[in-house]
């Protein structure tokens, strides 16, 4: 025994070194691809910087080129905390459900968030550029609001590269604007000028009643959907997975009745003996064969039954006067 119980644990053992093995070999694979994919979006950002500067300057004429590339490296650091935050967030719940695979949730993920971008960004981007700021308020010369929007720029990137680092799942969105109306109001300040009227504030209570609404209505949305889909497809489910397993346990306790029914009464086998002799083998039936095909109480209605039939045939053969009608009942 002690030997059985050593070789057990020595198979268990074996089993778990087995399993640990193929789960690291599966993370080695796994960060492998991870590396892989992240040298391609690499290189595909360097291209298309590259390209986008190498456009920016011929489309400027190479006016303030030095300007020009560290106002595009600002969007460039901007961009990447973006989708270090804002893509976690949009495909956090799908990788963690297990219904995508993390270079899945990427390749989804590059191609829409550009495509989004480019084809329904404008009017966002004409809401930022010209809705928050009033540039009547004050005499502000063009170079100062490139000022503005890159200061907003990298005060954003920077706050998104500090809530990504510590986990935070925050709102791009909010940041920008945040920026904007901060460097607006730095500006009006060292200028001496009104602060106050250089920025639209009804405009930015539109925006904050929005941000105030998207939760709640995301809520509620999610609510009617939720319930939608599980009145209509988990509920179902259930009620199928019960009336299953209530049919298998009725099919079951059918079984086991049978079973305890075979038990108690057992066929009898087909005999190819002439009927005579199966009429002589049912009564030179020996009792021990009897106990063995039948259980105490169909033994005492055997033993009964025979009783009765010995019985009616001494009395028709000693009494010859007994009435014909207790014989036959008899």
């Amino acid at each position: 025994m002690f030997q059985d119980g050593l070789q057990k644990v020595t198979i268990s053992a074996k089993t778990l070194s087995v399993s640990t093995k193929e789960s690291s070999m599966a993370q080695t694979q796994m960060s492998a691809n991870l590396k892989l994919i992240n040298a391609v979006f690499a290189a595909m950002l360097v291209g298309i910087v590259g390209y986008f500067i190498y456009w920016g300057l011929g489309y400027t004429h190479y006016t303030n080129s030095v300007l020009f590339i560290i106002a595009t490296m600002f969007g460039v650091f901007m961009a990447f905390n973006v989708g270090g935050n804002d893509i976690a967030n949009s495909f956090g719940t799908s990788v963690g459900s297990g219904t995508l695979t993390i270079p899945q949730a990427l390749l989804i993920a590059a191609v829409f968030e550009v495509s989004g971008a480019v084809i329904a960004g404008g009017e966002v981007t004409d809401t930022i550029r010209k809705g928050i700021v009033d540039l009547n308020g004050m005499n502000l010369e063009p170079m100062q609001f490139v000022f503005i929007m890159m200061s907003a720029l990298l005060a954003a990137a920077l706050w998104l590269l500090f809530a990504s680092r510590k986990g935070l799942p925050v709102s791009t969105t909010h940041a920008i604007i945040g920026g904007i109306v901060g460097s607006a109001l730095c500006m009006a300040f060292t200028h001496n000028a009104d602060g106050v009227a250089l920025i639209r504030w009804g405009k930015l209570g539109e925006i904050g009643m929005s941000w105030v609404l998207s939760p709640v209505l995301g809520g509620a949305v999610s609510y009617f959907l939720f319930s939608r889909v599980k009145k209509n497809v988990l509920d179902y489910n259930a009620w199928a997975e019960g009336t299953l397993k209530g049919i298998k346990q009725e099919k079951r306790r059918i079984k086991n009745s049978t079973a305890c029914f075979s038990r108690v009464c057992p066929k009898r086998k087909k005999s190819n003996m002439p009927p005579k002799w199966r009429t002589t083998r049912k009564f030179t039936t020996s009792r021990n064969s009897i106990r063995k095909s039948c259980n105490p109480s169909i033994i005492a209605g055997c033993m009964c039954s025979t009783t009765a039939k010995t019985m009616s045939i001494l009395t028709r053969r000693c009494i010859p006067g007994f009435p014909l009608s207790l014989r036959s009942a008899r």
